[in-house]
């Protein structure tokens, strides 16, 4: 292949030299020169052997013929060598001298002590394959303008885009390749929208969770009272669970995601929009109808209740439940809520889904320990028949009544 390609590009000589170095075992120090074919090539008449191959090579070739361009002074090793082995051409690894990717794909090195060591692209013409890199044998540098102008010729633009972990975001680019190789790199602002839903999908996956997510108080409570929906009532709810959600992120949440770079571009709003699914607007009143956010507690204030995965919560005031024997309930009578009854400070007294059963037990032990602690606030013996108060009044000077 090489001495056709030489006879083709009107360098017979040249490539007849190059055809002996590469079928005959090296003679040169490598200690010397390395990996360079240049320095052999300038040194193949100290090598009688290498002398005859090649003149032996040169009548071979004029039985073919004149060349179509006969010494041609144009034509270099690098030329002969990138058309008898294209898949050789080696780019060094960005930051690592020394280190190089083939064009097919493969990893490839030099020697610490190589005087090709720092050329940011070689034409390969011989290698060792017998290590997890192969090793470069003989080469040709190759400087970095013409790495690219081989790859305008011969390589194509693509759009790729990858997950930037430092900034959390998709950084987009258009890159002119060549084979394996990444040749230029262009910034691209704008890149596919769904391509951009796929990374974004995908880092979710890769992270094994949703934290990444513009969460708000709104769409956790959101959140979890579909998935109550779900559990108690079933289809049309959809499961909000969170495993599930990860497992079908890009049904529920993917067109949301399009035109997104990063996290930061999913408003909250968007996020509880996701939330939603297919459900129509009527479903949004019946959630609150079955499930609301606030609730009205025997002291007269609406009270905000909070889901989780297990219970739903009332924390409140213990005065603001006096005059009741039971406490909540939402959808439709089906679940308790759990009291969190509070001290006047807003400490955790009781959790309780049996406000009778405090009432008529350890309310009275309760009452023993807060009476000296909070002596203005009531504390009656029967709380069930006491009214209900939201909050101590203050006077004007500050001091309680």
């Amino acid at each position: 292949m090489l001495l056709l390609e030489a006879h083709e590009q009107g360098a017979p000589q040249l490539g007849c030299d190059l055809a002996a170095i590469l079928s005959e075992r090296d003679p040169f120090d490598r200690r010397q020169i390395g990996s360079d074919l240049e320095a052999r090539l300038n040194s193949i008449q100290r090598h009688p052997s290498l002398r005859t191959l090649s003149q032996q090579l040169r009548r071979q070739l004029k039985r073919l013929g004149a060349s179509p361009q006969e010494r041609d002074a144009s034509v270099n090793a690098g030329d002969l060598i990138l058309a008898a082995f294209p898949e050789w051409l080696a780019q060094q690894r960005p930051g690592q001298v020394g280190r190089y990717q083939l064009r097919q794909g493969r990893g490839a090195t030099l020697l610490p002590w190589d005087p090709l060591q720092g050329s940011p692209a070689l034409a390969v013409a011989r290698v060792d394959m017998g290590g997890r890199d192969t090793q470069i044998q003989m080469a040709v540098a190759l400087s970095q303008s013409t790495l690219e102008s081989i790859a305008e010729r011969d390589g194509h633009w693509q759009d790729e885009a990858s997950w930037d972990p430092e900034r959390q975001r998709v950084r987009a680019e258009r890159q002119l390749k060549l084979g394996a190789l990444v040749v230029r790199r262009t910034p691209q602002p704008s890149p596919a929208a769904a391509l951009c839903r796929t990374l974004l999908i995908e880092q979710l996956k890769k992270d094994a969770s949703l934290d990444a997510l513009p969460w708000t108080g709104n769409s956790d409570q959101l959140r979890q009272r579909l998935a109550w929906m779900h559990q108690q009532v079933g289809v049309p709810w959809p499961d909000r669970d969170l495993t599930t959600l990860l497992e079908q992120a890009d049904t529920w949440l993917g067109p949301s995601l399009e035109g997104c770079l990063g996290w930061s571009d999913i408003s909250a709003t968007a996020l509880e929009e996701a939330l939603w699914g297919d459900l129509d607007w009527s479903f949004r009143q019946q959630l609150d109808d079955l499930l609301p956010r606030r609730i009205p507690i025997p002291s007269g204030r609406q009270a905000t209740l909070l889901y989780t995965a297990d219970e739903v919560i009332l924390a409140v005031k213990l005065q603001e439940m006096f005059g009741s024997d039971d406490g909540p309930h939402v959808l439709n009578g089906r679940i308790p809520v759990t009291l969190e009854l509070l001290s006047p400070a807003g400490r955790p007294l009781q959790r309780t889904r049996a406000l009778k059963g405090f009432w008529e037990g350890s309310y009275q032990e309760v009452r023993r320990d807060m009476r000296g602690r909070y002596p203005k606030h009531p504390w009656p013996e029967d709380p069930r028949q006491a009214l209900p108060t939201a909050r101590t009044k203050r006077k004007s000077n500050g001091q309680q009544s």
